[in-house]
């Protein structure tokens, strides 16, 4: 368990506002996402906590991007592969009809 003093430099709501280039409501909203920890109703930031936070943001960015990145070559992949290809056996002569070919006459137009 991490003592108090490995989290580092204690860094108020307006500090950390700054450091990101957002409102301190926007912080004070979302802490989790700039390191911070809510302890009843105080919320506190830590400079070691907002380090990992920002490792973890930039991580799942890129994991993110080369997931989607896969994604359109996975699709571009699977889109000519698995279709069912059927081979249908016809007469030589294009237009020729079911009769000619020995294939009974299903609709009976021929007659």
């Amino acid at each position: 368990m991490k003592q108090i003093n490995d989290l580092g430099i204690k860094m108020s709501a307006k500090t950390v506002s700054t450091l990101f280039e957002v409102e301190e409501s926007t912080v004070t909203r979302y802490p989790h996402r700039y390191g911070g920890v809510r302890i009843g109703r105080r919320i506190l930031f830590f400079d070691k906590l907002i380090s990992e936070a920002v490792r973890e943001a930039y991580a799942l960015q890129k994991d993110k991007e080369r997931e989607e990145a896969l994604g359109r070559f996975g699709n571009d992949q699977r889109t000519t592969q698995g279709k069912d290809i059927r081979l249908q056996e016809g007469c030589e002569g294009m237009g020729s009809r079911d009769a000619q070919c020995g294939r009974p006459d299903r609709h009976s137009i021929l007659a």
